[in-house]
């Protein structure tokens, strides 16, 4: 079987496009390592009054080096605070804040220890007793193993009687 100049020419540059298609898929097929501040950063997904006595609240998270959460039963991570403006209580914004609580570990696997995903966090209105005209609202942060502390980040101002939460 005799090849033509043209058939050589033609199966250099197949050859060639070849290695630039798989060269092409080698790129964008490895998965790019995402990389977040090393102090876990908070921001508020939504925030929804389910009904007079509950609250749904969803934030997202992310944490560089992964450290965030405890085994440790004992251990306080997780900060959140109720801020009262009640008219005939409080003039002025109180804060109160509540007893702090325990992020479980997050574990990591892999090269990349980010961590990164979504807290969700429902609130039981009734326990803080709350009067239809208050007005309040949650801020929360949380610190991680190393001891760095989260940004705070709040849920929008509300009232329960009637449902109002104010767009501030």
């Amino acid at each position: 079987m005799s090849f033509t100049f043209d058939k050589l020419k033609r199966i250099k540059i197949m050859k060639k496009i070849g290695v630039v298609l798989f060269a092409t898929f080698l790129i964008y097929s490895c998965e790019k390592e995402k990389t977040f501040p090393k102090e876990p950063v908070l921001e508020t997904v939504s925030f929804n009054i389910k009904s007079e006595f509950l609250a749904e609240w969803i934030f997202s998270f992310t944490d560089g080096d992964g450290d965030l959460g405890s085994d440790f039963e004992s251990d306080t991570n997780y900060f959140q605070k109720l801020h009262l403006k009640s008219p005939s209580t409080f003039p002025t914004d109180s804060v109160l804040v509540l007893a702090g609580e325990r992020l479980p570990k997050i574990n990591t696997s892999g090269l990349n220890k980010g961590v990164e995903g979504e807290i969700t966090r429902f609130i039981e209105l009734d326990f803080y007793n709350l009067k239809p005209t208050d007005t309040v609202y949650f801020s929360t942060s949380v610190i991680d193993q190393s001891g760095r502390r989260s940004n705070e980040i709040r849920t929008p101002r509300f009232t329960l009687n009637p449902t109002i939460i104010y767009l501030d």
